[in-house]
């Protein structure tokens, strides 16, 4: 199956990215890489790479989820309930069933 040219460009960023911290790492020479963003993420949805100079970012919440009993075969979505936040008394909580 041929790919698509978005396909194709993105592999060859990906190896000018690798050739560029090899070079900039192993043979000690100044490449693009070192004036990079120190992170670089993509963002799913707006099909977009975006930067940060610190990661996490620092509009980002940390939110500890715990698994739900309520649909215990898979963990795949949380519009589907299958993970919950954690309870009221913020009391960390750890159950297994074994069968």
């Amino acid at each position: 199956m041929p790919s698509s040219p978005t396909e194709n460009s993105i592999a060859r960023a990906a190896r000018k990215t690798v050739a560029a911290v090899l070079r900039y790492y192993l043979k000690g020479e100044e490449t693009e890489y070192s004036k990079r963003p120190a992170v670089e993420y993509f963002v799913r949805g707006a099909d977009a790479v975006r930067s940060a100079e610190t990661w996490p970012r620092p509009a980002c919440a940390i939110v500890t989820w715990h698994l739900s009993a309520e649909n215990p075969a898979a963990v795949t979505s949380l519009q589907r309930r299958m993970l919950s936040a954690p309870d009221a008394s913020g009391e960390e909580k750890t159950s297994y069933k074994l069968s």
